[in-house]
């Protein structure tokens, strides 16, 4: 099969992952609380260990990307992916659930920094930004379509569409083996010295690259306070919705509610991300910075109010206004990142961003998970929506620099 170009690959990647995420995502959390039957703290547990995964694998993982063929890391990913989400589905057991989050979070180590690097050699920093966004526009679209194919697939079995997502992940690994061309990058010796010699050498550039920009910095703290506060609100939030009690849909499943509470989010996703990409400069740090920081007082704002909810349509409500907007984050940190940092190592340092990330759940999720146990899943939440305050000196901070031109 002849290679294709670079960014219409990249929309097909950001589209075929959008459907099979959510295909599996739709139904995953209620699989847990309801077949597996796990109580908040492990439910917080199964994201910790997936992102304890995403910290020890993040940089080997960013490091070999940049050294050797981020076109391979992302594949092998992708087949990681898949073979976690088959896992998970097959044995309903919390212990084989831990051991998916494993696989699988490895297999995303592969694919974040890689991908995103990827697309930035191959069409361009300026362009890079943009794409992000529309990449995330195209996955919010085909989102839609993996939960209305999740809720159908769930009406024979609620492991079916996390099956099936796994198997297709690994049709997404195949597809790309043959189309996925990777031009600009200039690969690394071949023997396994040299490789590992490239391998440290590009780690430590990329460590020098964190340490001399301090923007870096703080952009990585905002990053690991923002990921330790919205890890329970990811993991809780169907249990309190299911605490609450659902309306009464005759002899459909309940799972058709969560589906259908998914499909809105998804919908106001698409007009929200829309209006953020016509109105954000993502070439300027400090637009990137004021767009983040309003996300993030919205978001902190929408869990809160999820959390004291005692009414279902209340809950929803509130539930639509973070869930609406969190799918901006991610692509606009990147491109704020993708500003400071140098092509040859920005593979890593979108690793050690992600590696942020995940410090941040490790150390706010069991906490929560735990205050979960004892008290209840809604201070939980409640909780991890104030704690995002944390944020709001080091944005500060950052519009400082932004305005000294030290960035």
């Amino acid at each position: 099969m002849k290679k294709l170009s670079a960014y219409p690959v990249y929309l097909t990647i950001s589209g075929v992952q959008g459907f099979l995420f959510w295909l599996v995502v739709t139904v995953n959390l209620v699989y847990h609380v309801t077949v597996v039957q796990m109580n908040p703290l492990q439910l917080v547990l199964v994201g910790t260990v997936l992102e304890l995964s995403v910290f020890l694998f993040e940089i080997p993982t960013g490091v070999v990307a940049d050294a050797y063929s981020r076109r391979r890391s992302v594949i092998i990913g992708y087949a990681l992916i898949g073979l976690g989400f088959v896992v998970e589905g097959a044995i309903p057991r919390f212990e084989t659930v831990l051991l998916a989050q494993v696989i699988w979070g490895i297999g995303f180590t592969f694919t974040s920094g890689a991908k995103e690097a990827w697309i930035s050699e191959e069409i361009g920093e300026k362009q890079a930004g943009k794409a992000f966004l529309r990449g995330v526009q195209v996955g919010q679209a085909t989102a839609l379509l993996g939960m209305i194919a999740s809720v159908a697939l769930a009406s024979i079995q609620l492991n079916v569409p996390i099956l099936v997502g796994g198997g297709l992940f690994f049709g997404l690994a195949i597809y790309l083996l043959f189309t996925m061309p990777e031009t600009d990058f200039k690969k690394a010796a071949e023997d396994s010295l040299k490789l590992w010699a490239s391998t440290k050498e590009t780690f430590l550039q990329g460590l020098k690259v964190v340490r001399t920009q301090r923007i870096l910095v703080l952009i990585f703290i905002i990053v690991g306070i923002y990921s330790m506060t919205t890890e329970a609100f990811d993991r809780l939030w169907t249990k309190h919705v299911l605490d609450i009690g659902l309306p009464d849909l005759g002899n459909l499943d309940n799972i058709v509610w969560f589906g259908m509470i998914n499909a809105v989010s998804m919908i106001l996703g698409l007009i929200a991300t829309e209006w953020i990409k016509r109105r954000v400069d993502t070439n300027t740090n400090k637009t990137v910075a004021k767009a983040l920081f309003i996300i993030n007082i919205l978001v902190a704002l929408g869990i809160a109010g999820f959390a004291i909810a005692n009414n279902f349509w209340w809950a929803v409500f509130a539930f639509w206004l973070p869930m609406s907007l969190r799918g901006n984050v991610e692509p606009l940190v990147q491109a704020w990142v993708n500003q400071s940092t140098k092509p040859e190592v920005r593979a890593t340092v979108f690793s050690m961003q992600s590696q942020s990330f995940a410090i941040g759940q490790v150390v706010g999720g069991p906490i929560l998970g735990q205050i979960g146990n004892v008290f209840s899943v809604s201070i939980a939440i409640l909780i991890s929506g104030l704690l995002m305050i944390l944020m709001v000196p080091f944005y500060l901070m950052s519009l400082k620099l932004n305005n000294k031109g030290d960035s």
